[in-house]
């Protein structure tokens, strides 16, 4: 079974992480390093790197569904495959931009 990628670390936005963060919205995902020198926030290669996606940017939808904590980013992603193309919201600073990321294959 094939799993699709995006290539990204992130947080999932809360209360406190928006008040804690000064973001100026309360939804979404922010693209975030992990906690080890080894986990970037992009992954080298991947769709979301293709797609110029940048850590620090907010990602507030993908494939016209809305990020909440209910209706995640993962989940979303989980109903495609790799190959196909994503659309993604995406705040960048005060900007809302479109970016379209080919998925990529999980590895195991």
């Amino acid at each position: 079974i094939a799993r699709a990628f995006l290539g990204v670390r992130y947080e999932s936005i809360t209360p406190e992480l928006q008040a804690e963060k000064q973001l100026s919205v309360g939804y979404g995902v922010l693209i975030a390093p992990g906690q080890g020198e080894n986990e970037p926030a992009i992954t080298p290669g991947s769709g979301a790197e293709k797609a110029g996606l940048k850590q620090g940017d907010i990602i507030l939808e993908a494939g016209s569904e809305k990020i909440t904590l209910e209706n995640t980013l993962g989940k979303i992603i989980r109903k495609h495959f790799p190959g196909e193309s994503l659309s993604l919201k995406v705040l960048r600073g005060q900007e809302t931009l479109t970016i379209q990321a080919i998925l990529g294959e999980r590895a195991e």
